[in-house]
């Protein structure tokens, strides 16, 4: 692992909401010494910066890529050659209509689930378009998935729970998980901002493995949690490494961070640490990105163990809303960015070599239920 930049210094500050520029990246990497941290590189630009696409979210289904265009109320759907195949709504509050989409997710089936209205929103499309169904939340979402039985998961800490499951209707079918405080993450030492920023930091991203456990990483710390289909806590890790290591013991003495993140419904602005988790269900790796004054690609094992870890070749880059092709076997990313694009991006390496391992070195709780 190499060691932290003692002279990188932490002297950038950037704000960000959930609707802040973004630019697309497209990864194939290569597994390496898990000792060492690897810097991506031939970076190459596959579709011209010259779009006005503000995408701080896509997915991908077959050979077609899908962005959330959140000022343009409307999500849009490029085809193999990444060109502008049609898209899904205009501007409103009616059925059908988007106002702002920021997250969606899609389906074994190819329907489409879109987080709209400032997170208050949930609507349902196949993939022709056609509106299955929408509704309404009373608290911010701020992130979505989804399992092959279609129930919907959704990071929503204001109802008291890190998790809520609803049915296509918006029903709560059931919750899970304890909601906890930044001293929780930090310790002791951030008691004081407890209150000011409250359940805003179980904010979360959510992903599956192959057998349909569910994985919450949270956005305010490195701290990654499983549970099972049934929503039953399985563990609780700190992500291990030195630039994790890092940001833990920078937050905990400077009580703030370079990137902090506001979603619309709530405007509660906490530290946006880590942006991004997507999961490779062939071979069972989660791909996490951690933002500082830099970015940093983790790989991991099922058991949240770091395998690797991979360095950006620019410091402006920084990676939020992961995504693994499965058919590809690409990561895709957007891309947090303070410049009028929204370009993307594709690196090339060879196939993925043998997995390595690395001790997990960190405070870890393992949890029952």
């Amino acid at each position: 692992m190499a060691p932290v930049n003692k002279n990188s210094g932490f002297h950038r500050s950037f704000v960000f909401n959930v609707m802040g520029l973004i630019v697309c990246v497209l990864f194939s990497l290569q597994f390496l010494d898990a000792q060492t941290s690897h810097r991506l590189s031939d970076l190459r630009e596959v579709v011209p910066a010259n779009w006005t696409l503000y995408a701080p979210a896509l997915q991908k289904w077959e050979n077609h890529l899908l962005l959330a265009d959140t000022y343009n109320n409307r999500i849009v759907i490029l085809d193999r050659n990444l060109r502008v195949e049609r898209q899904i709504g205009q501007i409103g509050q009616d059925p059908g209509n988007l106002f702002q989409p920021f997250d969606l997710t899609i389906d074994s089936k190819g329907n489409i689930y879109i987080l709209d209205n400032q997170g208050r929103r949930v609507q349902v499309f196949d993939w022709d378009g056609k509106l299955i169904s929408q509704f309404t939340s009373p608290l911010t979402i701020s992130n979505i998935a989804v399992n092959s039985a279609g129930e919907i998961f959704v990071s929503r800490p204001y109802s008291g729970y890190v998790v809520d499951v609803l049915d296509l209707h918006g029903t709560l079918l059931r919750s899970f998980g304890d909601t906890r405080k930044i001293s929780d993450f930090y310790g002791d030492e951030l008691r004081e901002s407890n209150n000011r920023l409250g359940f805003a930091v179980n904010r979360c991203k959510l992903a599956f493995d192959a057998q349909e456990n569910i994985y919450v990483a949270f956005e305010v710390a490195p701290v990654l949690q499983k549970y099972d289909k049934s929503g039953h806590l399985i563990f609780t890790k700190y992500i291990a490494g030195g630039e994790a290591e890092m940001i833990r013991s920078t937050f905990r003495t400077q009580h703030k961070s370079p990137i902090v993140h506001a979603y619309p419904g709530d405007k509660v602005s906490t530290p946006y640490i880590l942006s991004g988790m997507a999961i490779d269900r062939q071979t069972g790796r989660i791909w996490v990105s951690l933002l500082w004054d830099r970015c940093w690609l983790y790989i991991l094992n099922l058991e949240g163990d770091t395998v690797e870890v991979h360095d950006m070749p620019r410091k402006d880059l920084l990676l939020q809303k992961l995504v693994y092709d499965q058919r590809q076997h690409v990561l895709l990313s957007a891309v947090l960015s303070s410049r009028n694009t929204s370009a993307i991006y594709e690196v090339d390496s060879p196939e993925l070599g043998a997995k390595s391992s690395h001790p997990t070195t960190y405070p870890q709780e393992t949890k029952s239920k």
